[in-house]
């Protein structure tokens, strides 16, 4: 058996810590909040799934990653900011607008950061370590009254269009409405076969993008794309779109 040196032991026992440290306790109901530009306030659960209580930090920024509650400057104010959440137990967070002058044509988006900073055990006290914060960020579409109909609309909104580059097909697509389109997958159907289709997590309102495969990926003249998108309720929604020349 060979043996490893101490840096290599040291940096596994590391990355095994990092990883123990990084698990999340605290779980959030729901993958992403619409809130309607009617609403007095939105309100979003969190549940803690050990037996230990988690210190929570949350805060809203406009799409910084590396944003804290120092420098977030998203016209919403989270309540309660900090709060501890003991074991198997849940805590009710409330989102709130600060009626900041935003586009009444198509949503804007934020986001939602829930910062868990793990407890110290009593043996850990005095020492020094590297403790990963498991931090959730959730996006948080904020809809004007002028675009109020459900999202599932938008399927029937989307523009496609087909062309060829060299090799490769080249698929634009277009979103005129005020909706992010944001996608669980797509693929380029000819007949019986299909392609998938490398893509961006979502299209802006008003926007479009451009898809390419290579055209060996299939085997005939590519007619329809096969859309995956997600649900004002976090599921997703299968749809067929026919492509234009």
């Amino acid at each position: 058996m060979s043996k490893k040196s101490p840096a290599v032991l040291f940096l596994a026992g590391c990355l095994a810590f990092m990883a123990c440290q990084a698990q999340a306790s605290v779980v959030i109901v729901g993958s992403r909040i619409i809130y309607p530009a009617q609403a007095q306030e939105k309100s979003l659960q969190l549940s803690n799934r050990s037996d230990h209580p988690s210190l929570v930090q949350a805060w809203v920024d406009r799409g910084n990653e590396e944003s804290s509650p120092q420098t977030a400057d998203a016209p919403f104010i989270v309540t309660p900011p900090v709060f501890r959440i003991e074991g198997h137990t849940g805590q009710a967070v409330r989102l709130r607008f600060t009626g900041e002058k935003l586009p009444e044509d198509r949503e804007s988006l934020f986001f939602l950061n829930v910062l868990e900073i793990p407890p110290t055990k009593a043996d850990q006290e005095g020492r020094s370590l590297f403790v990963v914060m498991p931090r959730h960020r959730l996006k948080v579409f904020y809809r004007p009254a002028t675009i109020a109909q459900s999202l599932e609309r938008l399927p029937a909104l989307l523009e496609l269009r087909l062309s060829r580059e060299g090799n490769d097909w080249l698929i634009n697509i277009n979103n005129p409405s005020g909706y992010y389109a944001t996608f669980v997958e797509a693929n380029l159907l000819a007949g019986s076969q299909s392609a998938p289709l490398q893509l961006q997590n979502s299209l802006p309102p008003f926007s479009s993008a451009t898809w390419r495969v290579a055209r060996s990926a299939l085997a005939g003249q590519p007619d329809t794309v096969q859309l995956r998108l997600v649900t004002d309720a976090g599921g997703s929604l299968e749809k067929r779109i026919a492509l234009k020349p």
